[in-house]
């Protein structure tokens, strides 16, 4: 079945190459250079596509695994998943298996709770032996876009007693965000100093799970992500700020590109702030050479590059749920701002309910989908938070 499919897709692939080259050549002999610009655009998108989902097909699992043979994995913890104060899972990169580096990171699953939260951190060296398993990317036409966005390409069974864990001091971007936490929990506790240092990073690993629970149960799940809302407030203050200082655009433009990378890795190269720093980045050269900026262009732009890419996130829900959003803001949220003033609404209601329910229509389906439930009481919610929590991000730059 794989061989056929594999033909099929093949032979789908050059047909559509096939179609492409005939309509850039029509095209040329017609005059219309833009659209036969289009076209070798596409055909170009078309082969790039196709050589990246190869390679990370062929490259995903690097082990030949054997059920009846035990693994020695290390690494360095990640994430932690913990419940009821005991460490379930502890997903580990930097990884060796039987001493040989690999690519992904590798979960260890817990077999008995014993370990508690807080004798280990991100950063700290684990050893551990067990049995090993390869996690498929693609079973037959359904793809693991969880394993996929953190990068997972094996999980370990194995016992506490066969667990190593060594104390260490993280190093680099783990140990500035290891840093960051520690200084939040400091000042407002675990349970919040978790919360304010997902919202500041993505990184849900601290939070528990009755709270990680209840922002999703109310709709306030986005909040704990890093998404455009963060782009935006780091992008508008330094633009402001170097506005002020009267530096030069193009200069501009360099160092608040500069920071949008710095930001996204600091961010963990989620989809959603991806998403958001490819927008901003479109938008500051179209500041550049003086065009016009078009949101929707922008968008397309930026969901064709990075599955370019990064083909697979196209079913990771993350990744479907923050170009939703964005989709629907650009679509309607001007339609129905301009309704609701028509309405004697007064603008500084119109706006964000225009906002929110844009967002909450176009991101239905997703999460019909996903979580097999809609939260229609999350607009007003959302009404509440959203606005204070651009307020919060802005005071903290």
């Amino acid at each position: 079945a794989s061989g056929v499919n594999k033909t099929l897709s093949l032979v789908l692939m050059l047909a559509f190459i096939t179609v492409l080259c005939s309509a850039a050549v029509i095209a040329y002999k017609k005059g219309a250079m833009k659209l036969c610009a289009a076209f070798v655009l596409c055909l170009i998108v078309c082969v790039l596509t196709n050589i990246s989902f190869e390679v990370r097909t062929s490259s995903y699992n690097q082990v030949d695994v054997s059920a009846e043979t035990e693994y020695t994995v290390g690494g360095y913890a990640d994430s932690i998943s913990w419940d009821n104060g005991y460490v379930k899972s502890i997903i580990l990169s930097g990884v060796t298996v039987n001493g040989e580096k690999i690519g992904g990171n590798v979960e260890i699953f817990l077999s008995d709770d014993e370990i508690t939260f807080d004798t280990i951190s991100p950063g700290y060296a684990i050893v551990a032996s067990g049995k090993l398993y390869a996690i498929k990317l693609l079973d037959g036409i359904d793809v693991n876009g969880t394993a996929y966005r953190k990068d997972l390409r094996y999980k370990l069974y194995a016992s506490c007693d066969n667990i190593y864990i060594r104390p260490d001091s993280p190093k680099g971007l783990l140990g500035l965000r290891r840093v960051i936490f520690e200084k939040l929990r400091a000042v407002c506790g675990h349970e919040y100093g978790a919360v304010a240092y997902c919202m500041l990073t993505g990184d849900k690993s601290e939070l528990y799970d009755s709270t990680t629970r209840l922002y999703s149960l109310s709709g306030l799940g986005h909040v704990l992500a890093v998404s455009g809302l963060h782009v935006g407030v780091i992008v508008g203050a330094f633009g402001m700020l170097l506005g002020k200082l009267r530096v030069r655009k193009s200069v501009r433009v360099g160092v608040i590109s500069a920071l949008l990378v710095l930001f996204t890795v600091f961010a963990g190269m989620s989809a959603s702030v991806i998403r958001a720093s490819v927008m901003c980045f479109i938008g500051l050269l179209t500041l550049v050479n003086g065009q016009r900026k078009d949101g929707l262009s922008s968008l397309c732009a930026a969901y064709t590059l990075i599955l370019v890419f990064e083909p697979f996130l196209l079913f990771e829900v993350g990744f479907l749920m923050s170009f939703s959003a964005v989709f629907g803001l650009v679509l309607f949220a001007r339609t129905f701002e301009k309704y609701l003033l028509k309405a004697r609404i007064p603008k500084f209601i119109a706006l964000p309910l225009a906002a929110t329910v844009a967002v909450h229509i176009s991101i239905f389906p997703v999460t019909a989908y996903f979580f097999g439930t809609v939260n229609t009481y999350s607009i007003l919610l959302n009404l509440l938070i959203v606005p204070f929590m651009s307020l919060l991000y802005l005071l903290s730059v």
